[in-house]
């Protein structure tokens, strides 16, 4: 269970050498993995993208690229218990 992405604070390290690893190996060896966030897809891949320069943009989109192949998303809503 990776739990509440894109509420880290993230870097270009965070997200090619933490993310992006745990991922792929995830993927690759067709491990279950759960994600939960608070963002849709193209919010997270703006998160990702961190500056919006060219090949931030391109590593954030290869990162998206991984949790939607393999993700089926389901969006739940109801009331914040938080309050």
């Amino acid at each position: 269970m990776i739990d509440d992405i894109g509420a880290e604070a993230i870097s270009p390290w965070v997200r090619d050498e933490l993310f992006g690893i745990i991922l792929q190996y995830r993927m690759m060896h067709r491990l279950p993995t759960l994600y939960s966030s608070n963002f849709s897809g193209e919010e997270l891949e703006t998160h990702f993208s961190i500056d919006g320069s060219p090949q931030n943009k391109m590593k954030a989109q290869r990162l998206m690229q991984r949790i939607s192949t393999t993700t089926i998303q389901i969006e739940l809503k109801g009331e914040n218990r938080r309050r």
